[in-house]
């Protein structure tokens, strides 16, 4: 997420996916045009997502012991930039452009690297933004950061990467004076989700998101009033950095 909201070049997701079937049709991908719009098409006439919006507070971070391997010894954490954005669109499962506009507006891909191969990534955005996949606009502030984006080449899954490199990103938030992070888990991401409140995370609200023909109605839980908030969004809320 970018630094408190977008500059007004910023480009909405709607043009990004015309951008996007265009380049197809340009380099006559047609295989590459029909993939992208079976896997749009079904997002905008119908979806439903269910997630958990986790937050924690940096100064009640708990260190999770984690063995050491060779592997972790040899990895190497640092902020992506433009020249890696290749190779890291390619881990993220995005669009080169799509990965230059975030680092553009401010977000930060932090990467570990194996022998200069990117194996894990995580992006961090700082201030509000609105997560489309669940429909949630996240009103963050000075001093919070928003945990996105979290991959691991499938290979290196399961040798603890994963808690190694989130242990470590959370260490560098919290001496750079950032005091609370957000993550927003969707439905069936056990891993993740057994995870985070291992680090200290607490689920502090239940969001289910529906959305039919391009509108989207999203309902928030709110653990701690124990409030039920109603949203409904038939485009991105201008002026917000969008995810």
């Amino acid at each position: 997420m970018t630094c408190n909201g977008t500059s007004s070049g910023q480009q909405n997701p709607i043009m990004a996916s015309i951008r996007t079937f265009l380049q197809y049709m340009a380099d006559a991908d047609f295989n590459g045009l029909l993939n992208a719009f079976v896997r749009r098409m079904p997002r905008w006439l119908y979806r439903r997502a269910v997630a958990d919006f986790f937050q924690l507070s940096l100064d009640r971070l708990i260190e999770i012991p984690n063995k050491q391997s060779a592997m972790l010894a040899g990895s190497v954490l640092r902020k992506a930039t433009r020249e890696d954005s290749q190779g890291c669109a390619a881990l993220s499962g995005i669009l080169t452009e799509e990965f230059q506009r975030r680092v553009a507006e401010g977000d930060q891909c932090l990467v570990s690297y194996l022998d200069d191969r990117p194996v894990n990534l995580t992006w961090l955005h700082f201030g509000r933004c609105y997560v489309r996949g669940v429909g949630l606009l996240v009103n963050a502030k000075d001093g919070d950061c928003y945990i996105y984006g979290v991959v691991t080449m499938p290979q290196y899954r399961g040798k603890g990467l994963y808690k190694h490199t989130q242990s470590e990103l959370l260490r560098l938030l919290r001496a750079r004076g950032i005091s609370r992070v957000f993550q927003v888990v969707e439905e069936g991401n056990t891993i993740v989700l057994k995870t985070l409140p291992r680090f200290g995370y607490r689920p502090t609200q239940r969001v289910t998101s529906t959305t039919w023909l391009g509108v989207t109605r999203t309902v928030v839980h709110s653990d701690n009033t124990r409030t039920v908030l109603y949203r409904w969004y038939s485009s991105v809320p201008t002026g917000v950095f969008w995810i």
